[in-house]
């Protein structure tokens, strides 16, 4: 069993293209041996304005990494804080 997050009120097929692209991006990754890794997740879309998503384990919500950097740090300073250019991963 996996666990869900169950969305309403946003046009929820807009999640749905979303994964479709990270799961099309994912296989050309893997295609051209690319040592890039995605984790495409699923969706359920039951209307337009209600879905399940599975939840990713261990991933944080932009929301808590945003909580977590100093204030008015981007997304950007938070990845290269974590992973700083030129490194291996």
């Amino acid at each position: 069993m996996r666990c869900v997050i169950v969305k309403s009120g946003d046009d929820c097929r807009q999640e749905l293209l979303a994964v479709q692209l990270i799961h099309t991006f994912d296989d050309i990754f893997q295609e051209a041996s690319l040592p890039l890794w995605l984790r495409p997740y699923n969706v359920l879309v039951t209307s337009n304005r209600t879905a399940m998503i599975e939840v990713v384990p261990d991933a944080l919500s932009i929301h808590t990494v945003k909580h977590r950097s100093p204030p008015g740090a981007s997304l950007s300073d938070h990845f290269f804080a974590k992973w700083p250019r030129g490194t291996p991963e």
